[in-house]
């Protein structure tokens, strides 16, 4: 008995780690998604029954991402992450083919939500695999989450209508800047490498044990990790903003879903969010 309650601590642990990776992946303030996570948990211990745990989890995030302003849609993905993991890892130990199942779920869509789907749909599919393999077998539980499914893909269906449109030129325009940035940040990456001094052959042997001279060496070490880092978030949102572009959401803050403002697009076509969650 002690020994699945270890597992389950294990794996709840390790879907909260996947939960604050996947918000940090988002760009949500991690202190804040933080707080929704432990609320949301401590809020679901409140009852044994799982529609009423269900309910109140969606009521806290539908209030914490409204305070926020926040994509709930976005948040909503996250936590079926989530859920799918802890689940694929309890679900190891008694039946495996449900466990890989959660596992399967939870690698494929961490790594392809952002570029194939429109947030909300890993909520939705995620729903549906619960219908379909839960012990539940009550038609309340069916009709609550059949209602909670359709409302979200009528809510992304309703979002989808009021996207930001713009003429084909100014994408092409932006897709073709994007592209030709995405190269040389590459080749910049590249040369970073290849000029870093701790990656030199040789240098294991050859550098001097003086402190003075280690610590000249360092200086520009860290110069080159800095540049490095910023290399690559540049290059992420390049990444993002080609995949926004693909699917259809280019223009929309990924965090709170508005519009961003053409003049801003124009100066950065990288930027994936708006004025006021820039710094997020």
């Amino acid at each position: 008995m002690q020994l699945i309650w270890v597992y389950i601590i294990i794996s709840v642990l390790v879907a909260f780690y996947a939960l604050w990776l996947e918000s940090k992946k988002d760009g949500f303030d991690e202190e804040k998604f933080f707080d929704l996570i432990i609320f949301s948990t401590a809020a679901t211990f409140l009852s044994q029954i799982f529609l009423v745990k269900y309910t109140i989890l969606i009521a806290l995030i539908y209030v914490f991402t409204k305070k926020w302003k926040w994509s709930i849609f976005r948040v909503l993905d996250i936590f079926a992450l989530g859920f799918s993991l802890f689940a694929g890892l309890y679900s190891l130990s008694a039946q495996v083919a449900l466990g890989l199942l959660g596992l399967g779920f939870y690698f494929y869509f961490s790594r392809y939500r952002n570029s194939r789907y429109k947030s909300g749909y890993v909520f939705v599919v995620f729903n549906i695999l619960l219908m379909i393999f839960s012990r539940q077998k009550e038609l309340i539980f069916y009709m609550f989450l059949s209602t909670i499914t359709l409302l979200i893909i009528f809510v992304r269906k309703k979002k989808d209508m009021a996207n930001v449109s713009f003429p084909k030129d100014f994408l092409n325009l932006i897709k073709t800047g994007l592209k030709l940035k995405e190269t040389r940040l590459k080749a910049e990456q590249k040369l970073l490498i290849k000029e870093d001094s701790y990656m030199q052959r040789g240098r294991a042997t050859d550098n001097s044990d003086s402190l003075d001279e280690a610590a000249l060496e360092d200086t520009p070490k860290e110069i080159s990790d800095l540049r490095k880092k910023s290399t690559q978030r540049l290059l992420i949102d390049v990444k993002r903003a080609l995949a926004a572009i693909k699917i259809g959401k280019y223009g929309l803050c990924e965090v709170c879903g508005q519009p961003i403002d053409r003049a801003r697009l124009m100066v950065f076509p990288e930027a994936t969010r708006c004025i006021k969650h820039a710094g997020n």
